[in-house]
């Protein structure tokens, strides 16, 4: 079988699984009760987008089929197929591109209004339409959509039900003898089609195909046998999705999960309703699917309570109301005879249900096996069936009387329950109180009728109609807004009088008797309204005596911020609002409360800078010396031989970039978190919001914020000392102690970099000040152009010294002279030589620049011209004339340039010579500017 359709599986629109009449016991009410809207508009737009991938696998596969039929008509040198192939693939490009253009247009829908999903629902099914009668409506391809799998092999479940009829109901007992079996039940499978706009009509039948075979036999060797099993087809066609209803044939089973005998495998075999053109071209109608094992199960079946899922270790807690498959009989009447007065009122109530409001028993039960699977009843011949029994408990209005709860119910033919008074009169105020015990029956009725499969027993309790009345705000609390406190806030006495006793005319003695405070704490009103409890911790809620009194009620709510903590929306507005419901609930009746709600307003301190700058440190001064201009720059000094710190006395041998970031605010104090107020931490950081604005591309920062990169090297690193310093350096290995800078640190020397102060309080963060660092270039380099030419054509080369032409010096401080001239001699400080590294000058004359240029002459000879540029490299010239040279004469310390090549210039020509002085912090290069005049 070809399966070149399976990957569509994988789609997530068409993971369907194969349920059946086997679907895991779930509750799934209190998970949608509150996002039904949400939730439906969403599973609309999922249900076209999964309309869509569809398509998109056909027409993958028509897009194929045109292919194959092009090469088949060039073989066949038939230029209308070829046409008609050519036609075709570009019908299904163009509807290829009509369902992506669908696809976004689903994407952007999410957040749309429901009517405009109303419209796209419309124009999907357009686009459906469209699709189908370009792929055709002729069934091409079938594949098995499994749920379980034996030895990987895929297998479709059936399930054989068996049990001891019940006999004694009102004794919760079987006969303990006889043994019941159902194995005719209904199977559900699904199967993938293709195309997936197919229709059930465009099937014609479908019928099953059987093998026999083992897990070690070769597919070869199996043996054909007669289908033990009928197929159905149930319903149509969704999104390509074939749903068919299996029974069996026979009433031998067909094996449990045995790896050592052989099995039954089967096949789908549909056959499609073809045009009449196909049949004329003789177009095979039958289809198959893949292959699938056949096994069976016998499992026992129960009466499940849907409110619950069930697990294969599902246990019973009935006095704590854990009850998966409700109550036997003898849990809730504990009288001996059926009239007794019983002592279980106010237990084993499964429903609270105002006496106005009717309930569908069928709604509370489920068949479900001890293994979590659920069975449809119809599909075994299974009913359930509901009936009220006697059950007495005594009148609170006479010691010496009894009332039957049964007389204050009635239960129709369909299983529903409705209120009544012992006349007969429905939907009765006479109920309101009263506890029905109601018998639930599981009936086998075909085989030898109405067998009881399984039966159980609940209670239900009439209360009040609906009775929620509001209180409003009974009280809005205000605090500043403080890290993992507790806030304790009470509603005292002028407000519980004020706000409840007074609000609906009642005593405090009355209505404290009436009403308990249910300790509950509820998110929203709707919530409170609904009874369903905040799924987070707001704090607790407690009913407190006030001070120095016995029978005044205060309100007490202990909130804990650690759980509800501030967000940074809400440090941006300047105050986090926290508000709870609760409720006071009527003693005798659930459904008649008073809800009300609590409010909190926690004010929150922004975090702020707590010093002023230290001018001499900055860039600017004035007005523009303020944490609004994020352009202000911090400069860091080169370190002298002199600094106390990082100076020679501290056993540093060389020059670093350093500085205490804390120096640029005055009265510098002695940690980062003393500049800031309001705040648990601060840090100076690398701001990455602004390194590729200010460094370009190829910048980062790193997670912690501390390094600063180019590429995957350091250049820069922030580091807070255990003294406090909150040092901001230019990374080199040994720091400062024979250390050698890397290039990206290099890089760094006289340009500015981000950096910010930023401060966090209880998770909350806020960028206190932003500013610019700069790393000053450490010595300043100057070379004199030299007053000398040289000429052409001197014997011997034409010589220019360029002794006292360099000087270098600090640019900071005394700026003391390191190379250069010193009263009229030659000086060279050796301390500041070694501190900054400072390597011999290198006048780089094979690197020189000329502004000649080679002209190429008509005869294909070459000659020199001056240029107006000064690009052209002077080992260009030289490769043309090897013998005009330009050296330099380290043991004189001169230029040379001798022309010995006999081409002689009739006019000045300039050399352009670099000069590069090696120090730790990179590389200086200068350009001096020589002229060569003519002999």
């Amino acid at each position: 079988m070809n399966k070149k359709f399976l990957s569509a599986i994988l789609f997530g629109a068409l993971m369907v699984t194969s349920t059946g009449t086997f679907v895991s016991c779930k509750d799934y009410d209190d998970d949608i009760e509150d996002l039904q809207a949400q939730i439906d508009k969403k599973a609309s737009i999922e249900e076209l987008q999964s309309k869509l991938t569809a398509l998109t696998t056909d027409l993958e596969a028509a897009k194929k089929a045109a292919e194959d039929a092009k090469q088949a008509a060039e073989d066949a040198k038939d230029e209308v197929a070829g046409a008609a192939a050519d036609a075709k693939k570009a019908a299904v490009e163009a509807a290829e591109a009509k369902v992506k253009e669908m696809q976004k247009e689903l994407e952007d829908a999410i957040n749309s209004k429901l009517d405009d999903v109303n419209a796209l629902i419309a124009k999907v099914n357009a686009l459906v339409s469209e699709v189908s009668n370009i792929v055709g409506k002729r069934l091409t391809n079938l594949v098995f959509i499994p749920s379980t799998y034996i030895d990987g092999i895929e297998s479709i479940k059936f399930s054989t039900l068996t049990y001891k009829p019940w006999t004694q109901l009102l004794a919760d007992k079987t006969d303990g003898v006889t043994d019941v079996t159902i194995n005719d039940g209904k199977t559900a499978v699904e199967y993938l089609v293709s195309p997936s706009t197919l229709k059930a009509e465009n099937i014609k039948s479908v019928g099953i195909v059987a093998n026999t075979a083992t897990n070690i036999q070769n597919p070869s060797a199996r043996v054909a046998t007669a289908a033990p099993i009928d197929a159905a087809i149930d319903g149509e066609i969704v999104n390509g999705v074939l749903k068919l209803n299996l029974k069996k044939t026979q009433e031998e089973p067909f094996g449990g999960s045995d790896n050592n005998k052989s099995f039954t495998i089967v096949a789908l075999k549909a056959e499609a309703q073809l045009t009449a053109e196909e049949e004329k071209q003789g177009v095979d109608p039958f289809v198959y699917s893949d292959w699938a094992r056949l096994y069976e199960e016998a499992v026992t079946p129960y009466i499940h309570y849907n409110k619950y899922k069930i697990t294969p270790e599902a246990t019973e807690d009935l006095e704590n109301g854990v009850v998966p498959h409700f109550y036997p009989y003898t849990k809730i009447h504990d009288g001996v005879k059926a009239d007794d007065i019983n002592n279980t009122e106010g237990k084993y109530i499964i429903e609270n249900l105002p006496y106005t409001q009717s309930l569908n028993l069928n709604t509370l039960v489920k068949v479900c096996d001890k293994n979590g699977t659920e069975y449809n009843p119809a599909n075994y011949g299974l009913k359930f069936e509901f009936a009220l029994v006697d059950y007495y408990l005594k009148d609170t209005s006479a010691d010496e009387q009894k009332t039957n709860q049964k007389e204050f119910a009635a239960i129709s033919s369909e299983g529903k329950l409705t209120s009544q008074a012992r006349n007969g009169a429905t939907n009765n105020k006479d109920a309101i109180g009263r506890e029905p015990m109601i018998q639930v029956v599981l009936k086998d009725i075909n085989n030898g009728g109405n067998k009881v499969v399984d039966v159980r027993y609940f209670k239900v309790k009439w209360t009040t109609a609906n009775s929620q009345k509001p209180l409003n705000v009974l009280k809005e609390f205000t605090a500043d807004y403080e890290c993992g406190k507790e806030y304790d806030n009470t509603v005292l006495t002028a407000d519980m009088n004020d706000k409840i006793y007074a609000a609906i005319n009642i005593s405090k003695e009355d209505f404290h008797r009436l009403y308990e405070l249910d300790q509950n704490i509820y998110a929203s009103e709707d919530a409170v309204k609904a009874g369903t409890p905040a799924s987070t911790v707001l704090g607790t809620l407690t009913d407190v005596k006030a001070s120095g009194s016995t029978t005044t009620h205060n309100l007490n709510w202990v909130f804990d911020i650690s759980t509800n903590a501030a967000i940074q929306s809400e440090y941006a507005a300047g105050k986090a609002e926290r508000e709870v419901y609760g409720r006071y609930v009527n003693v005798n009746d659930p459904n008649d409360f008073y809800y009300f709600s609590l409010k909190l307003t926690l004010n929150i301190k922004k975090m702020t800078l707590a010093r002023g700058y230290f001018q001499g440190n900055w860039n600017v001064s004035g007005d523009a010396l303020t944490a609004a201009n994020a352009d202000k720059t911090f400069q860091v000094n080169p370190s002298l031989t002199s600094d106390a710190m990082f100076g020679t006395a501290a056993n540093y041998t060389d020059c670093q970039l350093i500085a205490d970031l804390k120096d640029g605010y005055f009265e510098k104090p002695a940690a980062v978190l003393d500049l800031v107020k309001n705040a648990e931490t601060a840090d100076f950081v690398f701001d990455a919001a602004r390194v590729s604005a200010v460094l370009g591309d190829g910048w980062s920062v790193s997670v912690d914020r501390k390094s600063l990169l180019k590429g995957l090297e350091v250049a820069a690193v922030i580091d807070v000392n255990e003294a406090g310093e909150a040092f901001i350096a230019l990374n080199e290995t040994s720091r400062g102690k024979n250390g050698q800078p890397t290039a990206a640190a290099c890089e760094l020397i006289g340009k500015n970099v981000p950096v910010k102060l930023a401060a966090e309080y209880c998770a909350l963060t806020q960028d206190v000040d932003n500013f610019l660092v700069n790393f000053m270039t450490p010595l300043a380099v100057t070379i004199a152009n030299p007053e000398d030419h040289f000429h052409d054509l001197v014997d011997g080369g034409s010589a220019i010294s360029v002794k006292g032409l360099a000087s270098i010096s600090e640019v900071f401080g005394l700026k003391r002279l390191i190379i250069g001239m010193k009263d009229n001699a030659e000086y060279k400080n050796d301390e500041l030589i070694s501190w900054y590294k400072v390597q011999d000058i290198n006048w780089a004359a094979s690197e020189a620049k000329t502004n000649l240029e080679v002209k190429t002459n008509a005869d294909g000879t070459k000659s020199l011209i001056i240029g107006t540029g000064k690009n052209t490299k002077w080992s260009d010239i030289i490769a043309i004339y090897p013998k005009m040279e330009l050296t330099f004469d380290a043991a004189e310390q001169a230029l040379v340039f001798n022309n010995a090549s006999g081409t002689h210039l009739q006019q000045s020509f300039e050399l352009y010579i670099p000069v590069k002085v090696q120090t730790k912090w990179g590389t200086v290069v200068k350009e001096i500017t020589v002229t060569v005049d003519p002999d």
